[in-house]
């Protein structure tokens, strides 16, 4: 089903984003992934009360979930050179949880892709309300034990 989350402004996603096609990468607290694990940013436990100031300002972005591109991820230096982590580690710590980082194949049944930042390897996906991301992951390499 091609519908996004019911509260995305209308200009979302923008008209320049694509239909993914490939291998990215995300962190997720769980392991096996779960669908908690592949939410928007206002869908995150401490986003929630954020909603109705982003729709309010037409923030696309809030409205997406981070992912890697592949190259992102192997590039010199590896993932450890992603200002991210730390940020993720400490959200792992705080969620008493596993953090890790899951492989995931992408196609035109999850959503719309778009490179975002100024990171060039980091994407916003607006995934499709019955997307199902965690169905497409192919492995989880844990970071943090």
């Amino acid at each position: 089903m091609t519908t996004f989350h019911p509260e995305m402004p209308k200009k979302c996603p923008p008209k320049d984003a694509v239909s993914p096609n490939g291998i990215f990468f995300r962190f997720v607290f769980n392991n096996p992934p779960i669908p908690d694990d592949f939410v928007i940013w206002v869908d995150e436990p401490e986003n929630k009360r954020s909603l109705d100031d982003n729709k309010r300002q037409g923030d696309c972005g809030a409205f997406a979930m981070s992912m890697l591109s592949e190259e992102g991820v192997t590039r010199s230096g590896g993932l450890f050179q992603f200002p991210l982590l730390k940020k993720m580690k400490k959200k792992a710590i705080q969620r008493n949880s596993f953090l890790g980082l899951a492989q995931v194949e992408l196609d035109s049944n999850s959503g719309m892709i778009k490179q975002t930042g100024q990171n060039p390897h980091h994407y916003d996906l607006w995934p499709y309300l019955n997307s199902k991301i965690e169905r497409n992951v192919i492995s989880v390499e844990e970071i943090l034990k």
